[in-house]
């Protein structure tokens, strides 16, 4: 049973990457493989990524 929540927990991880890649203009494949490897966890770098990204357009 535990391993039903965390299969559904790293799909759910990685279509929220994939949407957020494809929201902030990332690459839509690199992003998602990455959070299918790692976690979850890498939300936070992805998104402090584009962040940085677009601060420095701003610059």
């Amino acid at each position: 049973m535990q391993a039903f929540i965390v299969v559904g927990l790293l799909v759910a991880a990685v279509f929220a990457s994939y949407k957020l890649a494809i929201e902030k203009q990332q690459n839509k494949i690199i992003w998602p493989a990455i959070t299918l490897l790692i976690g979850p966890g890498i939300f936070i770098i992805q998104y402090l990524v584009s962040v940085f990204k677009n601060n420095k357009k701003f610059a």
